[in-house]
C-alpha cells in the first residue's frame, strides 16, 4: 500500500512538473479566431511570451505571442510547394530553372515575410533565400549524386 501511495504521489508530481501553463481564455479565443483551422495545438509559457505549435492546412507552425496583449512576435511556417504563394512560386521557378520546390520555411516578423526554400534540380539542389523585400539569392548549392 505504501508503494502504491508513493507511486501515485510521484505520478502527480511529475504530471504537475511537466504541465503546460495555458494562457488566459481570451488569448486562446483570439488564437482560435485568427487560426480557425489549427489542429494539434500545444502551448508553452515562457517568462515574457507564449509559444504555440500547431498545424494549419498541412503547414507546421510555430507562433510566438506577447503575454500581455497576444500580439505576434513571429510566425514560422514549414510546408511544401502546394502551400506556397503562387507569385513566390513563379519567381522561384524563374530564378532557378528546371528545379522543383521541395520544402519551404516562411518567417513572418514585423509585418515582413521571408522564405528559405529547398529546391531539387537534375544536377543540383539549392537553398534559396527570399528576403522581406522579395529579393532572391542562392544561400547554398549542392551537387546531386
Amino acid at each position: 500500500m505504501k508503494k502504491l501511495i508513493t507511486a501515485l504521489i510521484a505520478f502527480f508530481l511529475l504530471q504537475t512538473a511537466f504541465a503546460t501553463n495555458l494562457p488566459p481564455t481570451w488569448m486562446i479565443d483570439k488564437f482560435k479566431f485568427n487560426y480557425p483551422n489549427s489542429v494539434d495545438v500545444r502551448w508553452t509559457e515562457t517568462p515574457d511570451h507564449y509559444e504555440v505549435r500547431f498545424t494549419e492546412n498541412s503547414a507546421n507552425c510555430w507562433l510566438i505571442l506577447n503575454k500581455t496583449d497576444a500580439s505576434v512576435y513571429a510566425l514560422v511556417r514549414y510546408y511544401e510547394e502546394p502551400e506556397l504563394n503562387p507569385k513566390i512560386d513563379k519567381e522561384l521557378h524563374s530564378f532557378v530553372h528546371h528545379a522543383t520546390v521541395k520544402y519551404v520555411t516562411e518567417v513572418n516578423m514585423d509585418n515582413k515575410t521571408g522564405y528559405e526554400v529547398f529546391m531539387i534540380g537534375k544536377k543540383y539542389s539549392y537553398i534559396i533565400e527570399i528576403n522581406g523585400d522579395n529579393s532572391l539569392s542562392i544561400k547554398n548549392m549542392f551537387k546531386n549524386s
